[in-house]
């Protein structure tokens, strides 16, 4: 795999799914409730699979820290293009933000994620912990799927699509009023660096790895008690 390509598809893919999901929230907050919250989860899940399917071929087609970092741990890549392709990922996201910025304004808090205090308020829990739970568990789901569906730690094809694209899709459907569900660091960074709002940023930066890790090891368990290991 030709190591600049693989660095440009990372940043690429990113930029795609950061711009047209955190662009989605935007415009549903100017739009007064437009594109709505099925809407946004759709944006989302589809972006990623289009990702998958346009730049697959030509990098990993992880498009999430937490995926390269698994993937990485579990011995499925290289370590050190995997840390460059966490790099690519985050200035994918810091542009596609900063230009969301540009065209549309500081809408929305330009799509960061915070713990949602009124559905805590009727779970009658903390926040910051609820947010940090769900984080954990669907990442956790997201990343199963992932190595589930991998190739040598590889994303690419019309089924990694549909299943990465699908699980973030529902995934997104049912955690985004608990946290707004990004599942994704450098997604998650972007926004609340340029926005300047970082309380509970550990959330979104800490959590999904844990939960990635958590559900990676499970799918390589669950490959290897199956004999696909």
């Amino acid at each position: 795999m030709n190591f600049k390509k693989m660095l440009f598809g990372e940043a690429l893919g990113v930029f795609i799914i950061t711009f047209a999901g955190c662009g989605a929230m935007m415009v549903d907050v100017l739009g007064g409730g437009v594109i709505g919250h099925v809407g946004v989860s759709l944006v989302f899940g589809l972006s990623y699979g289009v990702a998958i399917l346009a730049l697959g071929p030509v990098c990993r087609g992880h498009f999430n820290p937490v995926l390269s970092i698994a993937f990485a741990v579990f011995g499925k890549v290289p370590v050190i293009p995997s840390v460059a392709a966490i790099a690519a990922q985050v200035v994918g996201a810091f542009v596609a933000v900063a230009l969301l910025y540009v065209i549309l304004g500081d809408v929305a808090a330009l799509g960061t994620s915070f713990p949602v205090i009124e559905m805590a308020y009727v779970i009658d829990g903390d926040p910051a912990m609820i947010a940090a739970a769900t984080e954990t568990v669907i990442a956790g789901i997201l990343m199963f799927v992932a190595v589930s569906v991998s190739s040598q730690g590889k994303l690419s094809g019309v089924a990694a699509a549909l299943a990465i694209g699908g699980a973030v899709t529902a995934l997104t459907l049912m955690a985004g009023p608990l946290d707004g569900a990004p599942m994704n660091p450098a997604r998650s960074l972007a926004p609340a660096v340029m926005t300047g709002i970082v309380d509970g940023l550990w959330i979104y930066l800490v959590m999904p790895v844990v939960g990635g890790l958590i559900g990676g090891g499970i799918a390589v368990l669950v490959g290897k008690v199956a004999g696909r290991e």
